[in-house]
């Protein structure tokens, strides 16, 4: 693997852990996660659950994930691996956002996907250094945000399993 690849890794490992709390504007993804889900919230079937117009969680991942991947393809945006089948679409966001709260999403193939949830091949206080420099204004590696702000989401969970409406 590459240097730039491995630094994308570091990137989305480190946001993943929130070791970076925010999308810094080199990681290619589709940012405006929001709008993209109330897209697919209000294309999907809707049940009335409680006075409320529902979705299953279920069905907006599905529309998610086919979504981003007609718009950016079904190519891995960390080692270039381009597959018909088994591409996954990752929420980039820390541990702590829900699934619909993330700071974007993007492509990546299994075996990429899995190293951002288990980490990198190098120590994690190497890691943890890597995405101080990233975040430091005054170093040569600083990654800016992308300028967007990440307000979190109008969808809302009911307390009925695993359901979702607009607030």
């Amino acid at each position: 693997m590459d240097e730039q690849s491995e630094l994308i890794l570091v990137k989305l490992y480190g946001i993943e852990r929130g070791y970076i709390n925010y999308l810094p504007q080199s990681i290619p993804a589709i940012r405006d996660v929001s709008s993209l889900v109330k897209e697919v919230f209000d294309s999907r079937l809707h049940v009335p659950i409680s006075g409320h117009s529902c979705v299953h969680k279920k069905d907006i991942q599905a529309g998610l994930r086919l979504r981003v991947l007609k718009e950016m393809g079904r190519k891995c945006i960390v080692c270039g691996r381009a597959e018909e089948k088994g591409m996954h679409v990752h929420h980039i966001k820390p541990y702590w956002r829900t699934w619909n709260n993330a700071f974007g999403v993007t492509v990546l193939c299994e075996s990429c996907h899995k190293t951002i949830t288990t980490g990198p091949s190098m120590d994690e206080e190497e890691v943890r250094a890597i995405c101080r420099e990233i975040t430091n204004r005054d170093s040569n590696k600083y990654d800016p945000p992308d300028g967007i702000e990440y307000t979190e989401s109008s969808i809302v969970k009911l307390p009925h399993w695993s359901y979702y409406y607009y607030e």
